[in-house]
């Protein structure tokens, strides 16, 4: 499927970078990029251990 040069709501992985975005960065100030990928780290293996999550986020999509 083609997309749009621009198009995030049509990008189901957009859906779940929002979702972590949110639960994870939001307002928060970090001491350094060790401590910004220790966060992305905790966050994608949380979604690791919880495919459903993931589908869930992107019910609707055909895959």
């Amino acid at each position: 499927m083609h997309l749009p040069p621009y198009s995030p709501e049509l990008n189901p992985v957009e859906l779940l970078w929002r979702e972590i975005r949110r639960k994870h960065f939001h307002n928060k100030i970090f001491d350094g990029l060790d401590d910004v990928e220790n966060t992305l780290t905790d966050a994608l293996a949380q979604y690791h251990s919880a495919p459903s999550d993931i589908k869930q986020l992107s019910e609707g999509y055909a895959f």
